[in-house]
Order: C-alpha cells, then sequence, then structure tokens
C-alpha cells in the first residue's frame, strides 16, 4: 500500500449477514465476498467461528474459508469469541484473527454471558496462543465509550484495559464505539492518549452508526490508520473498515460500480426471504 491509497477492511460479510432474520447459504456468502474481490477489496472479515445453535447465520465459515480463493494480497480474517473458535479458525487456514471484549462488565454478560475479568482471560489466553503461534491478533474493546446499559465509560477504563491487551501480545487493539455514541472530543482525547503511549500503528477505531456520530468521529482520528464505521447508504449490514495512511488527501483503490453491485446482490439476498412472506399473506 501507498501513500495515497485506502485499503478498506470490509466486515460486511460477518457483522452485517450475522443479524439478518434471512440467511445465505454458503454459495450465496461466497458470492457476496467474490463480489467484493471484484471491487478491488483486499481485506475481508468472511466471518466467526461461533456455535450455528447461537449465530446460525455464520454457520459453516470454515468450509467457505476453504473454498475462497486465496492470494498474497488478500487478507481474510475471522471473528472468535473463544479458544474453541480460534482452534477452529486456524485449522480452517485464517491467519487473522479478531476477538471482542466489552470495557463494561454488563455488556460482557449480556453479549457472551461472562464477566468482565473472565472475557479478559479468555482474551489473554487467546492472543498468548496466537502470537505464539505466527497468527494475526486483532482485539476489539467493545462500547469504549458508552455503554448501552452502565452509560458513559471512563477513558481511564478503557487506556487501562488497552494497556493489558498489548502487554499480552495484541498486534491491534481496536477502540470500538460500537453504538455510535462517542463525541468527536471524546474521541480526540482518548486517542491521543492512546496513540502517545502505543503508536498509531497499532490501535484501530470502530465506529458504530446506530446514533449517528460515527462520521463525525472519523473527521477526528482520520490522521490514523485503522477506522472502522458505520455507512448508513448499505443498510441492512453497512459496517466498513477503512485504514487510512496518516494523510488528508487519499485515492480508493475501489470499484464504485463493483461495490454497488455486490451490495446490491446481499441486499437482494436478504430481503427475498421477507418479500416472498409479504406476497403470500
Amino acid at each position: 500500500m501507498t501513500a495515497s491509497t485506502i485499503a478498506i477492511n470490509e466486515v460486511g460479510p460477518r457483522d452485517g449477514l450475522q443479524s439478518q432474520d434471512r440467511h445465505l447459504n454458503l454459495a450465496e456468502r461466497q458470492q457476496l465476498i467474490e463480489a467484493l474481490l471484484a471491487a478491488g477489496l483486499r481485506h475481508i472479515e468472511v466471518g466467526s467461528f461461533v456455535s450455528p445453535r447461537a449465530v446460525p447465520q455464520m454457520a459453516g465459515t470454515g468450509e467457505l474459508l476453504a473454498q475462497l480463493p486465496h492470494s498474497a494480497d488478500i487478507e481474510f480474517s475471522a471473528l472468535v469469541p473463544n479458544m474453541k473458535g480460534y482452534e477452529l479458525a486456524r485449522e480452517a487456514g485464517a491467519g487473522t484473527v479478531a476477538l471482542v471484549a466489552s470495557a463494561t462488565e454488563t455488556m460482557n454478560q449480556k453479549n457472551i454471558g461472562m464477566g468482565l475479568e473472565q472475557t479478559f482471560a479468555v482474551a489473554e489466553a487467546i492472543i498468548s496462543r496466537g502470537t505464539a503461534e505466527g497468527a494475526h491478533v486483532q482485539a476489539y474493546l467493545a462500547v469504549a465509550f458508552e455503554c448501552p446499559f452502565e452509560g458513559a465509560v471512563a477513558a481511564e477504563t478503557v487506556i487501562e484495559q488497552a494497556r493489558r491487551l498489548f502487554a499480552w501480545g495484541a498486534d491491534e487493539v481496536v477502540i470500538a464505539d460500537s453504538i455510535g455514541a462517542a463525541n468527536p472530543a471524546a474521541v480526540r482525547d482518548l486517542m491521543n492518549t492512546l496513540v502517545a503511549e502505543h503508536g498509531a500503528a497499532a490501535l484501530a477505531c470502530h465506529f458504530g452508526k446506530q446514533l449517528k456520530l460515527a462520521f463525525f468521529a472519523v473527521h477526528i482520528v482520520s490522521r490514523w490508520q485503522w477506522i472502522f464505521l458505520g455507512d448508513d447508504h448499505w443498510p441492512h449490514f453497512g459496517i466498513l473498515a477503512v485504514k487510512l495512511n496518516p494523510l488528508f488527501h487519499v485515492r480508493l483503490c475501489v470499484r464504485a460500480d463493483r461495490i454497488s453491485g455486490a451490495f446490491r446482490f446481499a441486499h437482494t439476498a436478504v430481503n427475498a426471504f421477507v418479500r416472498m412472506n409479504h406476497e403470500h399473506v
């Protein structure tokens, strides 16, 4: 990647599809990912290694990963919730794994049924093993600015948690505004502190779209390397992750016509079942 390009890490095939009532089959998921590749994307989160009983939309991610075209310039990643998920991901050939730890006790309980310290113990085990086995490990800190259950999260809490994740060997820590509630000033202050301690190259930001503040926050951190955001223009699974060089004038190397086609396909696929049901009521 040169200083004039943006690389996009697209997580729609995982973060978007997992919340849909209509479940795409493996052929449809593969078709979506290959359409994204054809549009020029080279960093794609293809799915997650979770129990199919808990998230049936992600069933068969290992088989999917094996069927995808692999090359040196393509990075496929997968979300792993626990050590079993990590092992399955690595057996399927995933070189990059992502784990999620929420910054608050209640969010961890609601999201994965574990307390804060238990969640971080699992994270430590996965990071340590991944580092030893040569995996690229990305650690998300969810609800890092505001929790839907506990309210505002203190910056000092996130700073200490990020320090722990880095100490265990995480390659990247993603500071995630999961519900889109962070104000730009809070983002600026927190990220300035983290960058000063850890450097920009190892940090990322994820901005959810729910409360519509994502794009304001993106302007604040655009000089850092990784930005994850929600996009209302891509309904149903509009999650983007944009890797920016620390320049303000950049060129996006993605075919706009093909990216639109990829998301039209996915939008049609996830809505076909809904339309069919409506037509037969």
